[in-house]
């Protein structure tokens, strides 16, 4: 596709906007519009940069605006009075590549930092006047950054170039170098170096390193690993004397209690888990403790305004009776416990059981010791728990009037400010008092979409075979007839009812587009007041290790639910069975393929989009004891011996023979080219198994990769192209529809191609196979 000419169109679109329309006339929407979409900025652990002032008269945020002419994501720094301004025309305060947005203990400044042209520099910005100030600034990629109650001493993290540490010296290269099996003890993965400066008059001192030590085996960690798309949350306490961390612990010599303790059995005998550890560091003797010995974190922490104590959310600390409750209560990865820690008594105190999301942790902590969050199933109200002496009482519950993003939640006690949208609502931020009926518009940052055609949801409901009550949305065309047989795209992520245009920066899902050109697009929603758990639902009979994330059994749940949903859709006449289309994006994308090559329905087109396949080729490209293990507990053991026919039965590997439908595949480089075809990045010479062996047997199929992009599509004109080419594929296969003028001008020259390959294929396995032709492959080289 050309970029430019895509650019082009978008920038026309832009400029002419909605001219000329009146409210009865609407414009189709499309994918420049959606890859366009203004939203309060998610830094890299997802959550929403917003924050009420500590006086609660304030509301800071930063904005990202993507502009398609730049390809960059602009983020603009707002700070708006409460109540609500009168109008929409604020200007930002600050523009750049901002994050780590904070408010100064005294509520007078906001902090943010800034990565722009090379340099990181941390600001602090008056509300009152506009004006900036560099407080910090560096040369190192720093990530993120924490600073005490007075500005007087900060921490940040840098990240390490792994190039570099990897480097091996000429005499190594010159004579060869041994290479080393990656077991648990040897850290993969993104890592950062931790420093600390303190303020001396003007200036700051020189960066000291902080060094931890592992609280399991001992050993110092100068750089500190951490999961992908995550940071370390550095936390310093006000009075700058502690510093709360987060990282992975990747040690096999631990403490008995952590040896003995449930989290470890499950972790040996279920394959892979996430390990992150939330450890104190003493900011003046340097000593590294585990106040709280969960084995995984789920939130942020917070600290006390006095610094004696701190309160986050993770699963129940090893060593204790609810450790082995909760796996059997399905509470694995939610982070539903939310504790009090006390550091210097060593008092753990649980304040919930049941929060909403275990991500969003405390929402807030006042000066009068209250704490609030949200500890209901429905997620509709906020609770205020106190401390009365060894126990924390839920004191009230006070209703939040409409649904909020989760990850832009933000409270004082007072107010609930956050994110608003729903499928055919554009984010914008919503003010309300909590525990009352009112809100308000704070802040309508997508006028755009006002005068676009927008598809409408309608729920609908069904059984699968094993009984488990689904649900999902529909995204119904514009101009939906009862009675027409439409064709159907399948959404295989969970859906919501978020803003529907694109569903975030994810690639190949497009439910607007697709809606919007006659295509009806369907996703899972969660069913309201059940109770069933999925893995409960699991179809008997498929290897692998019962009730844990990569079972076989789930992805044949998958496909169940999908047949059944197929089947009830094609019974009322809604949709052509014949015209059916399905979506796969990371996790899902493996359930797609396990479907493609499995599944009773006949699918006409699909895509996957930067997946895990659990591959052959995937398992020993991981070269470490980690991948492998976590592949095991796919298929109850590695491909070989007793357990490879459950590799070759389930695994994609061993049946692209089995896909008929025409496949786009899409990879993410996380900024590494492919230039040599001989030295692929390693994502991608995952994902060439399946592509190549489609090729090899003459099946359909198309490639993209994007080397800028990280998981998901981040940058405008990617976003933009990604959209255009998965409505374009998924029209000319359901639809036989072909758009004038496309940017590829080979595209349907090269579709035309594959869909003859198709036929012929499709000819090929209508009919028996012969045994000459059964014999064919047996003999070539």
């Amino acid at each position: 596709m050309r970029i430019s000419t895509l650019v082009a169109v978008c920038v026309l679109i832009f400029a002419l906007g909605n001219k000329g329309l009146n409210a009865q006339q609407k414009r189709s929407i499309g994918p420049c519009d959606c890859a366009t979409v203004n939203q309060i900025y998610r830094d890299i652990t997802g959550f929403g940069s917003i924050e009420l002032s500590p006086d609660g008269h304030q509301v800071a945020y930063l904005l990202e605006s993507p502009n398609i002419q730049t390809n960059d994501n602009e983020i603009k720094l707002y700070i708006r009075n409460i109540p609500a301004p009168t109008s929409d025309d604020a200007k930002p305060l600050l523009v750049g590549h901002l994050s780590e947005l904070h408010w100064t203990a005294d509520g007078r400044y906001v902090t943010v930092l800034r990565r722009d042209n090379g340099r990181r520099s941390i600001e602090r910005v008056d509300p009152a006047t506009g004006h900036h100030l560099v407080l910090f600034e560096t040369d190192s990629d720093l990530r993120e950054y924490s600073l005490d109650e007075a500005s007087h001493v900060l921490v940040y993290g840098v990240e390490v170039d792994e190039k570099r540490s990897a480097s091996h010296s000429a005499e190594e290269v010159a004579k060869g170098y041994r290479i080393d099996f990656q077991t648990l003890g040897i850290v993969r993965g993104p890592q950062e170096r931790a420093y600390v400066v303190r303020r001396n008059g003007a200036s700051w001192s020189p960066p000291t390193e902080i060094v931890i030590h592992s609280p399991l085996s001992g050993d110092p960690l100068p750089a500190v690993a951490h999961w992908a798309n995550t940071t370390l949350e550095l936390n310093l306490s006000p009075n700058g004397k502690k510093l709360l961390l987060e990282y992975r612990d990747a040690s096999e010599r631990m403490p008995e209690v952590w040896q003995k303790s449930g989290f470890m059995y499950m972790r040996r005998h279920a394959g892979w888990v996430p390990f992150t550890i939330s450890v104190l560091y003493d900011m003046d003797s340097g000593k590294t403790t585990v106040p709280l010995r969960t084995p995984a974190t789920a939130s942020l922490s917070h600290w006390s305004p006095d610094s004696s104590s701190f309160i986050i959310a993770g699963l129940a600390p090893v060593g204790t009776e609810e450790e082995w409750i909760d796996p059997v209560a399905h509470k694995v990865d939610s982070g539903s416990h939310l504790y009090w820690v006390e550091p210097s008594s060593g008092e753990v105190i649980e304040i919930t059981a049941k929060l909403f999301a275990g991500f969003e942790g405390l929402l807030f902590w006042d000066k009068k010791g209250r704490v609030f969050a949200r500890a209901t199933s429905s997620g509709d109200s906020i609770s205020e728990f106190v401390k009365e002496g060894s126990r924390w009482r839920e004191m009230s519950a006070l209703k939040i009037p409409v649904r909020l993003d989760p990850a832009t939640l933000a409270t004082d006690g007072i107010y609930v400010a956050g994110e608003y949208n729903d499928l055919i609502t554009p984010p914008q931020l919503l003010l309300s008092h909590l525990g009352r009926e009112d809100k308000q518009i704070f802040a309508k940052y997508n006028p755009q979409f006002d005068n676009v055609t927008l598809a409408k949801p309608s729920e609908i409901h069904w059984q699968t075979k094993e009984g488990f009550n689904a649900s999902g949305l529909l995204l119904l065309p514009p101009d939906f007839k009862p009675g027409t047989s439409y064709p159907l795209v399948i959404h295989t992520k969970p859906f919501d009812d978020s803003f529907g245009c694109s569903w975030g920066k994810f690639p190949s899902f497009a439910p607007q587009l697709l809606a919007n050109a006659g295509i009806i697009y369907l996703g899972p929603i969660w069913t309201k007041g059940s109770t069933q758990s999925e893995s409960d639902y699991y179809p008997p009979g498929y290897p692998g290790s019962a009730g844990t994330t990569g079972n076989i059994a789930e992805a044949a749940f998958n496909m169940e639910l999908w047949d059944s949903a197929i089947e009830k859709l094609s019974s009322e006449g809604m949709v052509n069975k014949e015209r059916v289309g399905i979506i796969g994006f990371s996790h899902t994308g493996w359930y797609t393929e396990f479907i493609l090559s499995h599944s009773r329905s006949h699918y006409r087109a699909a895509t996957v989009a930067d997946n895990v396949q659990y591959s052959l080729g995937e398992y020993w490209l991981g070269n470490n004891a980690e991948t492998m293990r976590m592949y095991e507990g796919v298929y109850a053991g590695p491909p070989y011996g007793k357990t490879i026919k459950n590799w070759l039965d389930h695994s994609i590997s061993f049946n692209i023979d089995k896909i008929h439908t025409p496949l786009l595949m899409e990879e993410m480089g996380g900024g590494l080219p492919y230039d040599d075809p001989r030295n692929p990045p390693h994502n991608l010479a995952a994902s060439l198994e399946v592509f190549a062996g489609l090729n090899r047997l003459s099946k359909p199929v198309e490639m993209y990769y994007y080397p800028n992009e990280t998981h998901s599509l981040d940058h405008p004109q990617a976003r933009a192209a990604n959209l255009q080419r998965s409505e374009d594929w998924y029209r000319f296969w359901l639809q036989g529809y072909e758009r004038p003028n496309p940017e590829d001008i080979d595209q349907y020259s090269r579709w035309g191609h594959l869909e003859d390959l198709q036929q012929h294929d499709a000819a090929a396995f209508s009919r028996p196979t012969t045994s000459s032709e059964a014999g064919e492959t047996s003999v070539e080289q």
